[in-house]
């Protein structure tokens, strides 16, 4: 017959190995394809977003937004453009591959696109951000 103290420790040793989880501080990589870092685009046409997120463990979220870059706002009939999508992934891999289509109207001038994405422990890549220009052809 198994005694309390026994039986305690057996307990206690099951519980003790079963919560020794390795917590994971490693942190996203992106790398950004296309476009380039001031490449620049036309009002209407398509920005081909490629690249790549990795993970150690586990993917989460990737943020994507673009917005204008210019620092002033402008007087023009045109309108500035705001683009954000937040997508939600898996694995350790994910292949980005978006395309954002620049409105007709969209007002001229620089534009910062910034990538971020987040694992399931909530760690953090180092964002990318790339600086574009629209411009009239």
């Amino acid at each position: 017959m198994i005694n309390m103290k026994t039986r305690i420790l057996t307990v206690a040793l099951i519980l003790g190995l079963t919560s020794c989880k390795k917590v994971d501080e490693e942190k996203p990589v992106i790398s950004i394809e296309t476009p380039a870092n001031n490449q620049h685009f036309e009002p209407g046409k398509t920005i081909d977003l490629k690249g790549k997120i990795t993970d150690n463990e586990a993917l989460s979220q990737v943020k994507i937004d673009m917005h204008s870059g210019d620092g002033h706002i402008h007087k023009s009939t045109k309108s500035i453009f705001d683009f954000e999508e937040i997508i939600d992934i898996e694995g350790k891999e994910y292949a980005l591959n978006l395309p954002i289509t620049i409105p007709a109207d969209a007002d001229t001038g620089l534009y910062h696109l910034i990538i971020e994405a987040t694992d399931a422990e909530g760690n953090e890549a180092e964002f990318i951000e790339l600086d574009l220009e629209i411009h009239e052809h």
